[in-house]
């Protein structure tokens, strides 16, 4: 979850491509090309807007029973020289499935969820 969330979720306009490339590789494979399609407009504005990213996860809960991680992690945003510190909670539904070269541990992402901290 920690190796997904850095590629994932920490990047920048010069980064952001080479980054979600790398975490696509923990996206379950027959999915792969809807995370590339639903990452192009993400893509596009943080490029547009210079935008930087990174996210923190302070708190990982694993419920291996359900399949299930929930993430409470601190995101900060960056643009147009200003900074934001936020909370956000994630969830992964995943699946496990051939460990690879870039993705030894054979955990692979099969719903993802961000949903707001109350």
């Amino acid at each position: 979850a920690k190796e997904y969330i850095r590629h994932r979720y920490s990047w920048d306009e010069k980064s952001i491509s080479d980054e979600l490339g790398k975490a696509k590789f923990f996206i379950l494979p027959s999915l792969a090309s809807a995370f590339e399609r639903s990452m192009q407009e993400t893509q596009k504005f943080v490029r547009e807007k210079k935008v930087k990213q990174r996210v923190y996860p302070k708190n990982i809960n694993v419920d291996l029973k359900e399949k299930k991680v929930t993430v409470l992690a601190d995101r900060i945003t960056e643009f147009d020289n200003l900074k934001a510190a936020t909370e956000m909670k994630l969830i992964f539904h995943f699946s496990t499935d051939d460990r690879t070269i870039v993705n030894p541990w054979g955990v692979y992402i099969s719903k993802e969820t961000e949903e707001a901290v109350r």
